[in-house]
């Protein structure tokens, strides 16, 4: 034998079992981050497909008559069963007319709500136009596709905030433009004459003038709604205030501040009020 082959030295028992200690060590916080990542995906995905569904049963309660809007109890949903859906009507004791309206999405077999969603419905009628033809589906026009949450009177009644356009389809809609009207006020109370200002936060102003009631006016850009569970958030501003206040009571009111929706397929909304 060699005097090379007598000398060459291989891994001692020491060696390799301080090689495998380390590989423990570092596989196994490797391993359990793994896991977290795949865990914190599927999660996502779930939270993702729960704030759609809250939306479109948002959009489906908003679309109700104000008076025929009760609650749901807890039930898969239609279209997704392995989410449960349930809706919650009560009376907001801080606002006369006023329902607050909560929204909650699960993954079946779960006792806590992936999402909680909570608007307030202010004696708002509601409701999609007929008309024109809709993308693809050739049913009704656009205006079915269209979904209507939220609008928050401003407490110096200048302004109509949060109110919260969806899309409930699959389809693209698009909303060239928009047409405003009052309501009849009660003897000496001063009316709104010009809508100013229709804001989108994020995206800037769609429109900025002066608009009179009863008549469509231009948007300054097209507003799209790309798709299902697509939503847009908007802003009026008026110059004038929108609301009175009723004889030896606190409360003020909007009254009947209707708003109107025109599509580019040239289906219309009905109107969506404000009392």
């Amino acid at each position: 034998m060699s005097n090379r082959m007598m000398f060459r030295k291989g891994f001692t028992l020491i060696e390799l079992i301080i090689t495998i200690v380390l590989l423990g060590i570092i596989m196994v916080p490797l391993g359990i981050m793994s896991i977290e990542l795949v865990k914190g995906a599927a999660r996502a995905d779930a939270m993702s497909m729960a704030v759609n569904i809250s939306r479109m049963e948002m959009a489906e309660a908003n679309n109700i008559p104000f008076n025929s809007l009760t609650s749901k109890t807890r039930r898969p949903h239609p279209s997704y069963p392995s989410y449960d859906v349930e809706r919650i009507r009560d009376t907001n004791a801080g606002a006369p007319g006023t329902w607050e309206i909560t929204v909650k999405v699960y993954l079946t077999g779960q006792t806590e709500a992936l999402i909680e969603l909570v608007t307030f419905r202010y004696g708002v009628n509601t409701g999609p136009g007929t008309g024109g033809i809709r993308p693809k589906t050739s049913e009704g026009g656009a205006s079915q596709a269209i979904g209507v949450t939220g609008g928050t009177p401003s407490w110096d009644s200048l302004h109509l905030n949060d109110m919260v356009l969806i899309n409930t389809t699959s389809d693209m809609v698009e909303i060239d433009k928009i047409k405003w009207s009052k309501g009849v006020a009660p003897s000496g109370i001063t009316t709104p004459s010009k809508l100013n200002v229709i804001f989108q936060p994020g995206r800037g102003n769609l429109y900025r003038g002066a608009a009179d009631q009863d008549q469509y006016f231009n948007l300054q850009r097209i507003l799209s709604l790309s798709g299902s569970g697509a939503s847009a958030n908007l802003k009026f501003t008026f110059d004038e205030g929108v609301r009175y206040t009723r004889p030896r009571s606190p409360y003020t009111n909007f009254y009947d501040l209707k708003i109107r929706l025109h599509f580019t397929d040239s289906s219309e909304s009905n109107d969506y009020t404000w009392r």
